[in-house]
């Protein structure tokens, strides 16, 4: 296009005119006169060319600022997953349970939980602490898994939402204590783990509300000695494990009550002796574990009312003889299984003190456990010698 028809945004040419029409760069105007002698009237531009230049000659306007950016939203929490699960854990449902499993939770348990769950397990989840609120919102929850945590404390409130709990698992956590009115509501627990914790005392009353309890460990802890009550209505009780404690002693009483129970471990204490009257209380005792305490001396009416006693381990005591007929007070020893009796770990005297328990191995060999190491230790002669092979020789 020559320099003549040249046009800018906004202002049309017309054939026929010259250089001077339109509106240059500068936003002046120049508009062409016509001859006298023309035929065409002189009068104000075509309406058209008027507005395209009122637009080219006004300011241009200065732009408005932008808004401000609109606040951010309040996050909202997320609803309860329904069909799905919490994020890090696992999920399965059947018709009559529904289980969630979180492994790594990130040191907090899920903020929410599936209604329907029945069984929540946490176990080794770096779970260090858990709000009363945790169960609330599942009132069907039977079964609940805080093993392995670095759980310090517990609320009073905890077990509140969760009537219908059976099992509860605390063990290998750090609990010193238990709060009062912890279990109040339990009515159905009928499992309970507190094995591998830090108590050392249980409180009085600490079992209200366990009525229904079966099974209970207490294994691991520090308990150094344990209050006449301390498991007084627990009527149901028939597995009891008070292992690997600081015990010196059982107060007298401290099994009254306890007519189911069946399982009793004592292993691993520092009990020097027993009161001949100690399981009389627990005539439908089967397996008594006894190992590894500072045993020296067994009263000889001790095992009187085990008739049915299956499983007595004695190992790794300080026995050096047995009463004479203490064994013979439990005539089923080993009907079970085959082997029901560990005397192994012990400095046996294998003089005429130990003449009953000889009688007895020559009867009864085949039910003993570990034969090769039920070792006499004196006199001299005998020292290293195999009881049982002491006992068949005399």
């Amino acid at each position: 296009m020559s320099a003549g028809r040249r046009r800018y945004p906004g202002v049309a040419g017309r054939p026929g005119e010259g250089k001077g029409a339109g509106v240059g760069p500068e936003g002046a105007r120049r508009v062409r006169v016509a001859p006298r002698n023309s035929s065409r009237p002189c009068g104000p531009p075509p309406l058209a060319l008027a507005l395209a230049l009122a637009l080219a000659l006004a300011p241009t306007p200065t732009p408005a600022p932008a808004p401000p950016p609109a606040p951010a939203p309040t996050p909202i929490p997320p609803a309860p997953p329904e069909n799905g699960c919490p994020q890090g854990c696992r999920c399965a449902s059947s018709p009559n349970a529904s289980s969630v499993v979180c492994q790594a939770p990130g040191g907090a348990p899920p903020a929410r939980l599936p209604a329907a769950t029945t069984h929540l397990s946490l176990e080794w989840a770096n779970v260090s602490a858990v709000d009363e609120d945790l169960l609330r919102g599942l009132p069907g929850l039977r079964e609940l898994h805080l093993a392995g945590n670095g759980l310090r404390a517990l609320g009073a409130g905890l077990l509140a939402p969760a009537p219908g709990l059976r099992v509860l698992d605390l063990s290998h956590n750090a609990l010193a204590r238990l709060p009062a009115g912890l279990f109040a509501t339990a009515g159905a627990l009928s499992h309970l783990a507190l094995k591998g914790n830090r108590l050392s005392a249980l409180p009085p009353g600490w079992q209200e509300g366990l009525g229904g309890l079966g099974w209970l460990d207490l294994a691991e802890n520090r308990l150094r000695e344990l209050p006449s009550a301390a498991f007084r209505n627990l009527s149901r009780l028939h597995t009891l494990d008070l292992s690997h404690n600081v015990l010196r002693r059982l107060p007298p009483g401290l099994l009254d009550g306890l007519a189911r129970l069946e399982r009793l471990d004592l292993s691993g204490n520092r009990l020097r002796t027993l009161a001949e009257d100690t399981f009389a209380p627990v005539p439908g005792l089967r397996f008594l574990f006894l190992r590894g305490n500072g045993l020296a001396d067994l009263p000889a009416g001790l095992l009187g009312p085990l008739g049915g006693l299956d499983t007595l381990d004695l190992a790794d005591n300080s026995l050096t003889w047995l009463a004479p007929g203490l064994l013979d007070a439990a005539p089923r020893l080993g009907e079970e299984f085959g082997q029901g009796l560990d005397l192994s770990g012990n400095p046996w005297h294998c003089g005429e003190a130990l003449a009953g328990l000889h009688a007895w191995i020559r009867q009864h060999r085949r039910r003993m456990f570990a034969v090769k190491d039920t070792l006499c230790a004196s006199p001299q002669v005998l020292e290293g010698k195999p009881l049982a092979e002491v006992a068949t020789a005399t």
